[in-house]
């Protein structure tokens, strides 16, 4: 397994308030060091001192059309793509902005060993690490386990 020469962080991010402001201050260094491009897609409702703080931190950011979770996701995967520059040496890394940041501030070893045990990987998308799943309720367990089931066969 080699270690890709880029990893370009993909992701969506609905904050309408900025709640997370503090936490993504704390998380940027370790964003910083290991994405070598930030692309992100922000939710309509997120407001434009959100996308214009995320632009002064180097993300390249565009706003989501609509409210709904696969268009903004669909947005940010082109935005992405749109900023692959040597796909030989370039892979693409999606995950929800609040869990990402969540992750590198709580388990950030955790997300370093995601990426390396996955990097013969061009597209990696997480949507919960194991340990994560495991402190959901039981119901969302189920149908999250169903749709990702379906999910894994298109």
């Amino acid at each position: 397994m080699t270690q890709p020469t880029s990893i370009i962080l993909c992701s969506t991010y609905h904050d309408p308030q900025f709640r997370l402001k503090s936490q993504l201050i704390s998380a940027l260094p370790k964003i910083r060091s290991i994405f070598s491009k930030l692309t992100v897609c922000c939710t309509p409702v997120t407001p434009e001192k959100v996308s214009n703080f995320l632009i002064q931190e180097d993300f390249v950011v565009v706003s989501g059309p609509r409210m709904i979770q696969v268009d903004n996701y669909k947005e940010a995967v082109k935005l992405a793509l749109d900023n692959v520059v040597s796909p030989e040496n370039e892979k693409i890394f999606y995950i929800d902005f609040d869990r990402l940041i969540h992750w590198i501030n709580a388990y950030p070893d955790e997300l370093t060993k995601t990426l390396y045990e996955n990097s013969d990987v061009d597209y990696l998308h997480i949507g919960r690490t194991s340990r994560a799943f495991e402190t959901h309720p039981s119901t969302q367990k189920e149908t999250e386990i169903i749709v990702n089931e379906l999910g894994s066969k298109i």
